[in-house]
């Protein structure tokens, strides 16, 4: 149902005296310098957690850099072990290839050395043997 339109309007007054409005603009002053504070800490932040991100990605590639350069060693070393089982290989090849496939089986790679390599190497070799 529609309202009858109001006869008359009443206005309601808050006076504040000295002390409210001092007060007051002193909890806006404090407000004010809070959101300054928030706004600066969130600044920060943004700037902050990609930084930490870049240094912490650096320092990950100067540790690998570092650990890389201590392991120069062993890989000259592995690789100089490498060539000379290659050569030692190519000999045992030409062993093998005389007809006698048992010469292969115990002067396989490793020969002398023994431990899980030359068990297998020796097993495949005994199976080819065995099966061919």
């Amino acid at each position: 149902m529609p309202r009858a339109a109001p006869d008359s309007v009443v206005t309601h007054r808050i006076e504040l005296g000295t002390w409210e409005r001092d007060a007051l603009a002193s909890q806006i002053k404090t407000d004010d310098t809070e959101d300054a504070i928030r706004l600066g800490l969130e600044i920060v932040q943004a700037v902050a957690m990609p930084a930490a991100l870049v240094l912490t990605g650096y320092a990950v590639y100067q540790g690998m850099t570092a650990f890389s350069s201590l392991t120069d060693p062993l890989k000259d070393k592995a690789e100089e072990l490498a060539s000379s089982r290659a050569g030692q290989a190519a000999a045992n090849a030409a062993a093998a290839a005389g007809g006698d496939p048992m010469a292969a089986f115990f002067s396989g790679p490793g020969s002398g050395v023994g431990g899980p390599a030359r068990a297998a190497y020796g097993a495949g070799m005994l199976w080819r043997w065995m099966f061919s």
